[in-house]
């Protein structure tokens, strides 16, 4: 697709989105000049065009790009990991790799999640044990507990599965398999401030 200048310096690509510069970008996205040539460097940005002057001109697809880069990033995952995805898929052997990747990727941040919910869990904990000293700690924990468990539990769930899950009932099948892992956790610390 051919890039033609339009009135006041500004670029479009085709007829409905107007490219932008790397400095309306850094603007845009709160991320350095330098780090967004770095992502175009390193092939974080595969569709970056650049203008007859050699200057990198922004479309809303390389916004796309951009935010997934962002979001991967944020999420402490690695430059070379996201190069990996990012990279256009040429032949059946490079979509398997990524359909690996991207796998990998998805159950590292599965488990990060837990551990975030997990956290939130203990603040949540301690927040009710701050806000009313009167009342002993573990009856607080208890309650905490069994408000994240029964909120994380399926509506289709039989009337007493929060009591069974609490009791560590091994039938708890109800739940969604993707909360087990924080719902097992969840009832592991029950465990630990029963009386």
């Amino acid at each position: 697709m051919r890039l033609v200048l339009r009135t006041g310096g500004s670029l479009r690509r085709g007829d409905n989105f107007m490219c932008e510069s790397i400095q309306q970008i850094s603007k845009r996205y709160d991320v350095s000049v330098a780090a967004l040539r770095y992502y175009d460097k390193i092939g974080l940005l595969p569709r970056l065009t650049r203008d007859n002057s050699g200057y990198r001109q922004f479309t809303k697809d390389d916004c796309s790009d951009l935010e997934m880069v962002i979001c991967f990033r944020n999420l402490g995952v690695g430059v070379k990991e996201i190069a990996a995805v990012m990279a256009p898929v040429t032949n059946l052997n490079t979509r398997s790799r990524k359909l690996s990747l991207i796998e990998k990727q998805k159950n590292r941040l599965l488990v990060q999640a837990v551990n975030i919910q997990m956290g939130l869990l203990m603040i949540a904990i301690k927040q009710q044990i701050y806000q009313n000293p009167e009342v002993p700690s573990k009856q607080h924990a208890r309650q905490v507990i069994r408000d994240y468990v029964e909120k994380k539990l399926l509506s289709t769930a039989p009337e007493n599965a929060l009591e069974m899950t609490l009791a560590n009932d091994e039938n708890n099948d109800w739940f969604a398999t993707a909360d087990r892992p924080l719902i097992s956790r969840a009832i592991r610390l029950y465990m630990t401030v029963q009386d």
